[in-house]
């Protein structure tokens, strides 16, 4: 699809495109994929698919959900600064926004049966209204991934030590990639090199899953994430974008080698196969906006 296709799909006035926009159905995958590593490493591999279903949806929403009170939180900026959204638009008005943030916030953790994912619908209603923070921010969007994971392994019933280091490194890697982003809009000799070293530790926090099992995804991200801090000099704000870019689409490593660890290579490998060519057909009908 050529740039001018995707600007006309991202300001279309069809309510499918501009409620997909809204939602950011383009970023489904990692949610979902989340909680599948995280039962299948809990469970060890034996959990059934039917047990993820709800769990599954239930992230969704409230992932979505969180998407859509961040731009109903944004509208007056986003007016000035990104008219082309659903809200400032005029495509989707921001009391039917709203609702729709409420409505899959509350009901995806009542259809999960998840208290787990409850927490991380507060999280991340906290971080849409009074979580913009330098560090706050980066904290709450790293706490709501690691939440993520973590209902994975509660909805099979079982979280041990195991799971909360795979969490807690899931949770410093979003958090270390959410500082870079926060970088964007700095200058480039007061930032330095300070995106390189956060992502050198991003890189190391993609080989916290090597700790429990040999898996080849691992070792895979941490040397692309390195290989980027290491192979530039200059962080001006383009480039920043664009290394956050490439981390924040490994957040599909993470979690298929979480699903690996678990004893689901096949899973694993899944996660990528499937989670990638998705989340690009997602992007050609639905861009992020």
């Amino acid at each position: 699809m050529s740039p001018s296709t995707t600007s006309n799909a991202g300001t279309s006035s069809s309510p499918l495109l501009a409620f997909g926009a809204l939602l950011r159905l383009s970023l489904a995958t990692t949610a979902a994929a989340d909680i599948v590593a995280g039962a299948v490493f809990a469970s060890r591999g034996t959990c059934a698919w039917t047990e993820l279903v709800r769990p599954v949806i239930g992230s969704l929403c409230v992932y979505h959900g969180g998407m859509a009170l961040n731009d109903w939180a944004d509208r007056a900026q986003d007016a000035r600064t990104r008219a082309q959204r659903p809200i400032p638009s005029g495509r989707i008005r921001a009391g039917t926004a709203l609702a729709l943030a409420l409505v899959l916030l509350a009901g995806g953790p009542l259809l999960a049966g998840s208290w787990a994912l409850g927490a991380v619908a507060l999280l991340a209603a906290l971080y849409d209204v009074a979580g913009r923070g330098a560090w706050r921010g980066p904290v709450l969007l790293g706490l709501c991934r690691a939440g993520n994971l973590s209902a994975g392994m509660l909805a099979v019933g079982a979280f041990e030590s195991q799971g909360a280091w795979l969490a807690a490194g899931y949770g410093a890697y979003v958090f270390l990639v959410s500082r870079l982003g926060r970088m964007e809009d700095g200058d480039e000799a007061r930032i330095g090199q300070r995106p390189r070293a956060l992502l050198l530790a991003a890189g190391a926090c993609q080989l916290v899953p090597l700790g429990f099992a040999l898996v080849p995804t691992a070792p895979i991200a941490a040397l692309r994430v390195g290989w980027l801090a290491l192979s530039t000099r200059a962080w001006p704000r383009p480039k920043i974008m664009q290394s956050m870019g490439v981390a924040l689409r490994l957040l599909l490593f993470y979690s298929a080698s979480v699903a690996w660890a678990g004893g689901g290579p096949w899973v694993g490998l899944a996660i990528l196969g499937v989670g990638y060519p998705l989340a690009w057909g997602l992007r050609q009908v639905f861009p992020p906006s």
